[in-house]
């Protein structure tokens, strides 16, 4: 039976119209854990263990491979971990951190002194500047402990100072010279800190008058000058000179994201409940907040956290044992040239599961000039530069002998877009 599957290709046509983006929620496959600054790409995870998707309100979801990803540009840059073929313990790829980018990942290099041993613990992307060429995550050493890095294509990874025992850093500002995370002490406490980036970097320990010796920093504004995460189980928000907590629960709260205009949201853990907070209104559940805004949320028992939120505080995602969740608060236009067509595709990809061959036929307006498969680190397995024309011509793709079972993605290419597809070989 033949396998056919619907295909949205995203164009963007730069023009003067305006895009329309209705207010309401919607449902994403797997769990949010981060968005674009302007709202409108999601990294989601599939659980358990099955890997990530880029996710879009129109342009539906990519797969992105079985390892991780963290964080998105407005352009489509992601950064997280693969598994790198190019990097092996044993002969297993390792999982290594790196950029994905149209279907690709490309890793981030080796650490000098430090070597892998283990397939599943190297290196872990966890966020990304807004260019897309400074990033932040923790290495895995030899002895087992975590240390924080930041990494930029003209110096590849350098390990951030700590005290000795352990850091982490997942949140970076725009221009890459402000790191925030972790740093473990020797009595297995972690504390919030933010590093400066310099040729002699430096770090902070956020103020933690009046609680305990746990916290860390979840996220942090453009200008890396306003900070949220937990501390001693409330959600909190610091700068350099001061400090707000957020929730009240204190117990496994933490505020994960922060807008541009200080919006903040997160989850509160005895709740079980995702928030949304600012100055003007306070602490509020994310699920009374929609319901006051006019939408309907009827279906939906909660929203167990809010993990991430756009620049303008309108986009909000997260996810609970019901799956993912994107809510737009505000009906928008977007004035900035760019308009989102959406151009719906035929294509026919039989049989999936395959075995030795593949085929695949469209009702394209533009001919294919290319088809490419890849395995779940990205790299390329074959490539055919045979061609579908208009009219729905059917071509036939014969798998290579030695190729393993696993699940690939096929890349078809136009003379005016790419898109790309899961498909499952046995």
């Amino acid at each position: 039976m033949k396998f056919f599957s619907t295909l949205i290709l995203v164009v963007l046509l730069f023009s003067s119209n305006l895009f329309a983006q209705e207010a309401g929620i919607f449902d994403v496959t797997g769990r949010p854990v981060r968005m674009s600054q302007d709202g409108n790409l999601v990294i989601s995870w599939l659980v358990p263990d099955a890997g990530c998707n880029l996710w879009s309100e129109n342009g539906g979801e990519i797969f992105l491979g079985n390892g991780d990803a963290w964080a998105v540009t407005n352009e489509g840059v992601v950064v997280g971990s693969f598994f790198n073929p190019d990097f092996t313990v044993d002969g297993q790829p390792v999982r290594t951190a790196g950029l994905w980018q149209d279907g690709v990942w490309t890793w981030f290099g080796e650490i000098p002194g430090v070597p892998a041993t283990d397939p599943m613990n190297y290196t872990e992307g966890l966020a990304l500047s807004a260019s897309g060429e400074a990033a932040c995550g923790m290495a895995w050493m030899s002895s087992w402990e975590v240390q924080a890095y930041i990494w930029t294509a003209s110096t590849g990874i350098v390990l951030l100072p700590d005290m000795g025992s352990g850091s982490k850093a997942m949140a970076i500002s725009d221009d890459g010279l402000t790191v925030g995370g972790w740093i473990q002490t020797e009595m297995g406490s972690w504390l919030p800190a933010v590093w400066n980036i310099s040729e002699t970097t430096t770090y902070q320990i956020m103020d933690m008058t009046g609680y305990g010796e746990d916290g860390q920093v979840c996220a942090m504004n453009n200008s890396g000058t306003i900070y949220v995460g937990s501390l001693d189980w409330f959600g909190m928000m610091w700068n350099e000179t001061e400090k707000i907590q957020i929730t009240e629960m204190g117990y496994n709260d933490a505020a994960l994201d922060i807008s541009e205009d200080t919006t903040v949201v997160g989850g509160s853990g005895l709740a079980s409940e995702a928030f949304i907070w600012n100055q003007e209104f306070g602490y509020k559940v994310l699920k009374d907040y929609c319901t006051e805004l006019g939408i309907d949320v009827s279906a939906y028992e909660n929203f167990g956290n809010a993990t991430c939120i756009s620049d303008d505080a309108n986009c909000v995602a997260g996810w609970n044992f019901f799956g993912g969740f994107f809510i737009r608060f505000k009906d928008v236009t977007v004035p900035n040239n760019i308009e989102n067509e959406i151009v719906t595709e035929n294509i026919n990809i039989y049989p999936n599961p395959a075995n030795d061959i593949i085929h695949i036929t469209s009702d394209f307006n533009s001919e294919i000039v290319n088809i490419e498969l890849f395995d779940i680190t990205g790299k390329s397995i074959l490539v055919s530069n045979n061609s579908i024309s208009k009219n729905s011509t059917e071509i036939s793709i014969n798998l290579p002998q030695n190729i393993e079972a696993g699940i690939y993605q096929i890349r078809l290419t136009t003379s005016k877009n790419s898109v790309t597809k899961k498909i499952i070989i046995n």
